[in-house]
C-alpha cells in the first residue's frame, strides 16, 4: 500500500522532494530508490522532521513499535498523522504516541492499490479541517470518487 500511496502522491504532482520514507529493510529502501524520485531513509525519526503530514503505512503488527520509537519525536501543535494500519484501536495508536496527536485513520480497500476502490476515512476529535482537507485530497480525490460519506461517527475498526 505504501508503494502504491508514494504513486499516487507523484501522480497527483507532489513535489518528489516533499516526499520522504524510511523503511528498515536494505533492500526496501533500495527498491524504493530505484522507483521513485524520493528522500529513501531508514530512520523514521529523521524521516519526520519538519514533516506536516505523517503516513503510518505499516503492516498492523509493528505499529506499536513505530508510533513508541516516534513519540519524542512527535510535534502535535504542527504535524498529524494518518495511519492504513487495519485492527487497531485509535485509542491504542493515541496511548503509543504519548501526545494528543491528531489522528486520521484511513482504510482504502484493495482496488486503491490500483487508483480504482474506495476509502473510509475516520478523524479522531482534535483534526483541524484541514488535516481532513489533506487526507480527503490523498485518500479520495486521487480515486475521484463521489463524497458519499461525509462523516462516519464511530466504526468498530476506529474504536
Amino acid at each position: 500500500m505504501a508503494r502504491s500511496m508514494i504513486g499516487g502522491l507523484l501522480a497527483m504532482h507532489y513535489a518528489p522532494d516533499r516526499i520522504r520514507v524510511s523503511d528498515p529493510v536494505d533492500h526496501q529502501r533500495e527498491a524504493l530508490s530505484n522507483d521513485f524520485p524520493i528522500a529513501v531513509m531508514e530512520d523514521n525519526p529523521e524521516c519526520i522532521e519538519d514533516a506536516d503530514v505523517i503516513i503510518t503505512a505499516v503492516k498492523p503488527q509493528n505499529v506499536r513499535e513505530v508510533l513508541i520509537s516516534l513519540r519524542q519525536h512527535l510535534k502535535p501543535s504542527s504535524q498529524f498523522l494518518i495511519s492504513i494500519a487495519a485492527g487497531i484501536r485509535t485509542q491504542s495508536m493515541m496511548r503509543w504516541t504519548d501526545c494528543d496527536m491528531p489522528l486520521i485513520r484511513a482504510m482504502p480497500n484493495t482496488p486503491a492499490l490500483i487508483g480504482y476502490g474506495a476509502s473510509v476515512l475516520y478523524a479522531s476529535q482534535n483534526v483541524h479541517p484541514s488535516h481532513r482537507n489533506i487526507a480527503e485530497t490523498i485518500f479520495l480525490e486521487r480515486l475521484n470518487l463521489p463524497r458519499i460519506v461525509n462523516c462516519l461517527p464511530l466504526s468498530f475498526a476506529g474504536r
